[in-house]
């Protein structure tokens, strides 16, 4: 009941936060890393529920890690942008693919692990 609890306010806080906006621009950047990541915890998450503990441990730390590749893949489309003189956007796209990707991997990874810890 207690995991269910937990859940249920997670996902309540999300939906609030996309209705005012701040969630939803996360999962705008042109890539859909983002999207991808989700459902990587999305499993993570129903693992959790299936108290598969040991894939949730798994899952938490690679969404860190894909989170960090976000960072990079991010920095380099940025990077392109600047060395390649491309448009503004292209160095924006890479940024901002940078950002979410990181605040994604991050959250998810630090979710699943409060999951974790506090139902196993």
């Amino acid at each position: 009941m207690k995991f269910l609890t937990l859940n249920i306010t997670g996902a309540a806080l999300f939906i609030a936060g996309w209705i005012q906006g701040s969630v939803s621009m996360v999962f705008m950047d042109t890539y859909r890393l983002t999207w991808g990541m989700g459902l990587v915890f999305l499993f993570g998450l129903w693992r959790a529920f299936r108290c598969d503990w040991g894939t949730v441990d798994w899952i938490s730390d690679r969404l860190v890690r894909l989170g960090l590749m976000g960072t990079v893949a991010g920095l380099a489309i940025a990077f392109y942008g600047v060395s390649g003189q491309e448009s503004i956007s292209l160095r924006d796209i890479g940024a901002s693919t940078a950002l979410y990707t990181t605040l994604v991997g991050l959250v998810g990874g630090m979710w699943l692990e409060l999951n974790q810890r506090l139902f196993e």
